[in-house]
């Protein structure tokens, strides 16, 4: 990989060792995936919980801070494995805890955003469409590719962070015009689609489709972002899909030949309601009452927080239930200044604003069957801890998990 003479001298260690162990790291990456140069990133989005990172994790970030690394773009974090606030009511464990603080200190000392959600694009770092990012975390990659029409591959914890402290990444993969082609085409059968049948539409994409760039046609136009969201995060929990061409709505392709590159896609599949029941068969894997319901995998917007308290007005959550629903910081704020906080957290529920559900160390909290209207995180629980889930709208969610009061 081609390195300018001001990137070979960082290389070389001319600017702290901080930023020459960031270059390594990042040539490193080039050089496997034959990338010819570097480019400059107009944000990152990086990675910080302990789930994921483990040990390696904060030895890599602890060593950057101490080397007095700093990111150079604007850089945000996505979920921490534990909810800061509140970690010591719902039941972390302090050894658990204390290693996601050595986390989340080394990641503020290089100066990064303290945002802690998987939707940034939804609250404090949307790209426009266009810019060259790095982020890491699969559901916001396909977001800001797939709806915002940026251009980001999908960067390993540790190296996110090398490229934001550099401020550039390598230049392969999707930020490449030829690598954003759609490959394989899904026409969605006319069909009312509800927001459960988004998700449940990623989850067979991602299935069906795997390291493939799909098209989408047959999407409703004024499809919202929160259904988009939840389309991609389930294409990225069954198979690699960080970039879908959803026709007339993904700001490359306004028509499907444009989608596939002017190219008729090799493939053709037809979803029709009974895939989409399928999908949702093959996720409810346990018919127990579950220990945790939990709602906002990705995180909650705030349209989905006014939803979710209109729909728990007047409701209390069972005993024995957990009801957790995860949003970001500043969507926490908005709705504890409209009250809608209080309407939720008045029933027994509990808004998070740290963590996110398919970063909890479910097994330690003792979690042994779970409800969600999220198929990223049945998809992703069961593959590490083998647990039962209830998959089911957020309407069934709610009646299964509270009663009148």
């Amino acid at each position: 990989m081609y390195l300018t003479p001001a990137q070979d001298k960082i290389l070389k260690g001319e600017s702290g060792e901080a930023m020459r162990l960031a270059m390594e790291l990042v040539t490193r990456l080039g050089d496997v995936y034959e990338a010819d140069k570097l480019v400059p990133i107009a944000s990152s989005h990086t990675l910080a919980h302990f789930s994921s990172l483990h040990q390696a994790g904060i030895d890599l970030l602890e060593k950057f801070a101490s080397l007095g690394g700093r990111f150079s773009v604007y850089t945000t974090v996505d979920p921490a494995s534990v909810e800061f606030g509140r970690w010591n009511e719902l039941g972390f464990p302090k050894a658990y805890v204390k290693k996601q603080m050595r986390l989340r200190r080394a990641y503020l000392a290089m100066g990064g955003i303290p945002s802690w959600t998987c939707t940034p694009y939804q609250s404090c770092n949307i790209p426009r469409c266009g810019q060259c990012l790095a982020w890491a975390e699969s559901s916001a990659v396909c977001y800001v590719n797939s709806v915002i029409g940026a251009k980001t591959n999908k960067i390993p914890g540790g190296l996110d962070v090398s490229c934001a402290i550099l401020g550039m990444t390598p230049n392969f993969g999707l930020l490449l015009p030829e690598n954003r082609i759609g490959q394989v085409l899904f026409k969605i059968d006319k069909m009312e689609l509800s927001d459960l049948d988004y998700s449940s539409i990623g989850y067979m994409i991602g299935k069906m489709t795997g390291d493939k760039i799909p098209a989408i046609e047959g999407l409703p136009l004024d499809a919202g972002e929160d259904q988009l969201k939840v389309l991609g995060a389930a294409a990225n929990a069954t198979g690699s899909v960080p970039l879908y061409h959803a026709v007339g709505i993904t700001p490359e392709a306004p028509t499907l030949k444009q989608a596939c590159g002017g190219e008729k896609p090799g493939e053709v599949i037809t979803l029709t309601r009974l895939e989409l029941t399928q999908a949702e068969s093959e996720l409810n894997t346990s018919d127990e009452e579950p220990d945790l319901i939990a709602i906002g995998i990705p995180h909650c917007s705030l349209k989905e927080i006014q939803e979710t308290a209109r729909l728990l007005l007047g409701r209390r959550v069972k005993e024995n239930i957990r009801f957790w629903i995860f949003t970001s910081k500043y969507v926490d704020k908005l709705a504890s200044e409209m009250r809608l906080k209080r309407t939720i957290e008045d029933t027994g529920a509990k808004l998070l604003t740290t963590a996110c559900g398919d970063n909890l160390p479910v097994s330690i909290l003792g979690i042994r069957s779970i409800m969600t209207t999220s198929a990223k995180m049945v998809h992703a629980l069961e593959g590490e801890y083998n647990i039962g889930a209830r998959y089911a709208s957020l309407e069934e969610c709610i009646r299964i998990g509270t009663v009148s009061k």
